[in-house]
C-alpha cells in the first residue's frame, strides 16, 4: 500500500469556473441539487446534499456511485 501524501494547492481557477457554472445553472432553474465533497486545505473536507439529492438519497446514491467509479479509473490509471 501507497502512503498518501497530502499536497497543498492555492486557488482553483477551474474549481471557481465550475462553481460558477453550476451557479449560473441552478439560477436559471436547470440544477436541482447537489451531493458533495469540498476539499479543504490540510487534508480536510466537508460533505453534504441540497435541494434533490437531499430529498431524493437514493437518487444521490446513484450519481455518487458513478461518481466513485470514474474517481477509482482515475486513480488505478496514476500508478500505470
Amino acid at each position: 500500500m501507497q502512503n498518501v501524501k497530502v499536497v497543498s494547492f492555492g486557488a482553483s481557477s477551474e474549481t471557481v469556473r465550475m462553481l460558477s457554472g453550476m451557479l449560473a445553472e441552478a439560477k436559471a432553474g436547470r440544477l436541482m441539487g447537489l451531493a458533495y465533497v469540498s476539499m479543504l486545505p490540510c487534508g480536510r473536507w466537508e460533505m453534504g446534499t441540497c435541494g434533490v439529492a437531499a430529498k431524493e438519497p437514493v437518487m444521490a446514491l446513484g450519481a455518487l456511485q458513478c461518481l466513485k467509479a470514474e474517481l477509482i479509473e482515475d486513480a488505478l490509471n496514476l500508478v500505470e
